[in-house]
């Protein structure tokens, strides 16, 4: 296989710079207090995140490579476990670091790190990726082994049972407590996402079966399809807004469901734009998301106590200006470190 980024790989390296974005926003607008639905307008990031994971560990079966699953599964493993384990020990001594010295208890320190998800808010998602990953190289091979109309009929019936019983049935009764004393923090989230990473398995293997058909398109068609899906996406944006609040107290959670379509929106689009000179130049940036994604939160950590005393805290106007600080940092940070052969490991 060639070295060199195919159209599909640069499109979605572009839309890692807006998922990594909204998950900054997310972060700021929830340290400086802003309500539950403008953090909302971000958390379509994690789920574009998740739907890229299964989408890339589904590629070399695309392209009928000679990597067998296990091949697959060992450079997942290396590429998210690796950083998993060095991030985990980063944020630990940082917040040791800092937070003992204020009086915190170390116990309570503690309390919220675990096997599941690392020691920082945001890690749990690189073994969830590493498991989703596994799960797709074991059944990517034989998911593209069936009929279109078959994989379609188990899309839309996977779609409905696993949401049904994750919002019906497991979220509700969660004990989230004694999944701390567990220390099994974050398994809440793991079943959240779940079935985002179990729709996307089909999603991505009907791609498979069509992409074929989908590169025949043309740029023009292929435009107005990316034209249609931006406008879903801005209309999905909508809804989550307008809708979270009420559905939050019917379902108790964050109503992924709405960012679960909005992050697959988000990277349909960036495939049908595939090609595009716009996409082609974000895409010199998009990897750089990676290590960007993993320091925002203690670049964040760092500022927000001093944040706390400055005029407009709170508001929308010093939210945006410190997603917008924290985001290029962490992105300039992105660009400088993998060049340093010292610090590589740090980045998946």
């Amino acid at each position: 296989m060639s070295s060199r980024p195919s159209a599909r790989i640069l499109a979605i390296d572009a839309g890692r710079l807006a998922a990594t974005s909204g998950i900054v926003w997310v972060h700021v607008s929830e340290v400086q207090g802003l309500s539950a639905r403008a953090a909302a307008l971000g958390r379509f990031g994690t789920s574009f995140y998740i739907v890229a994971a299964v989408f890339m560990t589904a590629l070399p079966f695309f392209a009928r490579s000679r990597r067998s699953a296990r091949e697959v599964v060992r450079l997942r493993a290396k590429r998210l476990l690796i950083p998993y384990v060095l991030w985990s020990a980063i944020y630990a001594a940082f917040y040791l670091g800092t937070m003992l010295p204020q009086g915190y208890a170390l116990r309570d320190i503690v309390s919220l790190w675990g096997p599941l998800a690392g020691t920082a808010p945001h890690l749990w998602f690189l073994p969830f990726a590493f498991l989703a990953s596994v799960v797709t190289a074991g059944l990517m091979p034989r998911l593209l082994a069936l009929e279109e109309r078959t994989l379609a009929l188990a899309l839309v019936a996977c779609v409905l049972l696993s949401y049904g019983v994750v919002y019906g049935v497991l979220l509700p009764t969660l004990d989230h407590g004694g999944l701390a004393r567990l220390s099994l923090v974050r398994l809440g989230r793991y079943v959240e996402e779940a079935p985002l990473a179990l729709s996307a398995l089909f999603g991505v293997a009907l791609y498979g079966k069509h992409r074929r058909r989908l590169g025949r398109l043309g740029a023009q068609r292929r435009r107005r399809l990316g034209v249609g899906l931006g406008l879903a996406f801005l209309f999905g944006q909508t809804a989550y807004f307008f809708a979270l609040e009420p559905l939050r107290h019917l379902f108790w959670t964050e109503v992924r469901l709405f960012a679960n379509m909005l992050g697959s929106l988000l990277l349909s689009l960036c495939l049908a734009m595939r090609g595009n000179t716009v996409v082609a130049w974000l895409a010199r940036f998009g990897r750089a998301t990676y290590f960007a994604f993993l320091v925002h939160q203690l670049l964040l950590d760092l500022i927000k106590v001093p944040l706390a005393g400055v005029p407009g805290h709170g508001g929308l106007a010093l939210a945006l200006l410190t997603t917008a600080g924290v985001f290029g940092a962490s992105l300039a940070l992105g660009v400088w470190v993998p060049k340093v052969p010292g610090l590589r490991a740090l980045v998946p």
